[in-house]
């Protein structure tokens, strides 16, 4: 603004303080467009980082899902290959069996191939017993205290077997056991290998997964970061804002003051200037002022007497055009 003028024509002696108050509103109204266009640009981070961020969970939900597939894969191929294992144990049971006496192998029989037995032998019992019609009273009721027996041992074999899935085969003919083991066992090497094709071909798909979960990750957490910077600086800022508005306050408060004083001033000084201006006839106290200044100077006595008079007479008259005389005193025109 520089220096102005009062009505009256004079400056004004606070130019300084308002070029300083120009300055800083200035400096204020650039701070105030630096700390908006930081907000804007944190507002922008945030919103990209909200977005990226809900593109991450869609993603974690999807990856968990492909997680729980290719887990219950990797169980199917744990599944497979369990009873491809029971059956060839099996099968070597009953290759154990061909090759050496029974007698012999009852000590090394597996669980699996002792359960076979057994269900063969009171097969074979049960049948004997219903075609035969020779057996004697005493005989059948040994083997039916052999069936009861065999059965005991079934039920203690029971909980060991049943973690597998067992194959049932006909042990009277142990080429056809065999051969239905060995179909049994590659059926199920078969989808072992076909559930690690999938695993194997889900991995490359699921690797994909993983490195776009990085990426999402890595610029989420990217995003959020020049988030907060922005928001320190734009906050930095602020700060110096509420800082330099502290000082135009008091600027203009001084301001103010000032303009008062001057105010109160330029008041009290056109009313003695109007005082000075009053004539006696516009004021009593101005009238008993000039009245009292003649009669100091002896110009003007209360009497009427003049203070060259020394007779102390009532003064020379003086007449008019018409023969009136004037005394010195105020009381008026004197009569002949």
């Amino acid at each position: 603004m520089g220096m102005s003028k009062v009505d009256d024509g004079e400056i004004k002696p606070d130019a300084d303080l308002r070029d300083r108050l120009d300055l800083m509103e200035t400096k204020l109204r650039k701070m105030r467009d630096t700390r908006g266009s930081l907000n804007d640009g944190a507002h922008r981070f945030a919103d990209q980082r909200n977005a990226i961020q809900q593109r991450y969970k869609e993603h974690r939900t999807a990856l968990d899902e492909k997680l729980e597939e290719r887990k219950a894969i990797r169980e199917l191929i744990r599944q497979h290959k369990e009873r491809r294992n029971s059956i060839q144990e099996q099968m070597k049971d009953l290759f154990g069996r061909q090759k050496t006496n029974r007698s012999n192998e009852k000590g090394a029989r597996s669980a699996a191939g002792e359960y076979n037995k057994l269900k063969a032998e009171i097969a074979a019992l049960e049948v004997r017993m219903e075609t035969s019609g020779n057996i004697s009273l005493e005989k059948e009721k040994g083997f039916l205290k052999d069936i009861k027996n065999m059965h005991r041992r079934i039920e203690e074999l029971e909980p060991e077997v049943q973690q597998f899935e067992m194959v049932k085969v006909d042990l009277s003919d142990m080429d056809a056991a065999i051969a239905t083991l060995k179909a049994e066992a590659d059926l199920s090497h078969q989808a072992m290998l076909e559930q690690v094709k999938l695993a194997d071909a889900m991995s490359e798909e699921m690797d994909e997964m993983f490195s776009e979960r990085d990426f999402l990750k890595a610029e989420g957490d990217r995003l959020h970061t020049a988030f907060v910077e922005e928001k320190e600086k734009a906050n930095e800022v602020h700060a110096k804002i509420v800082e330099l508005m502290s000082q135009v306050t008091e600027i203009r408060k001084e301001l103010d003051v000032q303009r008062e004083e001057r105010k109160s001033w330029m008041t009290d000084h056109n009313a003695a200037v109007a005082a000075e201006m009053l004539t006696g006839n516009q004021d009593d106290s101005v009238a008993e002022s000039l009245v009292e200044n003649f009669l100091a100077q002896g110009e003007l006595s209360m009497g009427g007497t003049l203070s060259g008079d020394s007779t102390g007479r009532a003064g020379r008259r003086k007449k008019n055009k018409r023969g009136t005389s004037f005394s010195a005193n105020r009381s008026g025109p004197a009569k002949k």
